[in-house]
């Protein structure tokens, strides 16, 4: 396969989400609280939710009981 024959772009996305997972864990580890936000529901990240957190090809997942949700379409807030 050739690099003409390549999707373009075809690792934007899991970039995208491997920022913005470094940027929660970096807000994270300095004390502030992140708020994820849906239309139904707002999510209180914590310290205690580092770990889980985790970015894939597929999208922003956190880990919620046995279950992983996928929270990379949400808004993102910081409050100190």
């Amino acid at each position: 396969m050739t690099n003409e024959q390549m999707k373009a772009n075809r690792f934007a996305a899991w970039a995208r989400y491997r920022k913005l997972h470094r940027q929660i864990i970096e807000q994270l580890s300095n004390g502030r609280v992140v708020i994820a936000s849906t239309y139904l529901r707002h999510i209180k990240l914590t310290a205690k939710n580092n770990g889980n957190l985790k970015a894939t090809r597929n999208g922003l997942w956190m880990q919620s009981g046995k279950n992983w949700v996928d929270i990379s379409l949400c808004k993102f807030t910081v409050q100190a």
